[in-house]
């Protein structure tokens, strides 16, 4: 039985043009409290983007051209390069700030307005 679900998508933005949504992700514990991310890219969008713009998405190889990639009990690395870590010190009170009572990362970066200093990549609905 799957519990906390949450579903986002990965946007890039390029040029003047709407931003692309490049990949699905979904969350969402089971009843033995295992917590899966699965990321389904959208290969179709991803190969339509100018050659030299899109560079991967962090932790994924995107060249297997798998249909899923899962993550069971790890938080993957586009995820805790984005989120604050579970352990910060100041994290129930940005948890308070968001109106969140269980801190979910993919939940916080749907959330969030804070920009990752990496790339211009962001999460939302």
């Amino acid at each position: 039985m799957r519990t906390d679900k949450t579903i986002a998508h990965i946007y890039f933005p390029y040029g003047c043009q709407a931003p692309a949504k490049i990949c699905r992700i979904e969350y969402y514990e089971d009843s033995s409290q295992n917590f899966f991310y699965v990321f389904t890219p959208d290969y179709d969008v991803i190969d339509r983007l100018p050659p030299g713009v899109f560079h991967g998405i962090q932790g994924l190889n995107l060249r297997l051209r798998k249909r899923k990639y899962i993550r069971k009990n790890v938080l993957p690395t586009f995820i805790t390069e984005r989120a604050p870590i579970h352990t910060r010190e100041n994290l129930q009170c940005l948890m308070a700030g968001m109106n969140m009572e269980k801190y979910i990362p993919l939940q916080w970066l749907k959330q969030t307005t804070s920009q990752y200093f990496g790339d211009e990549m962001f999460v939302a609905e």
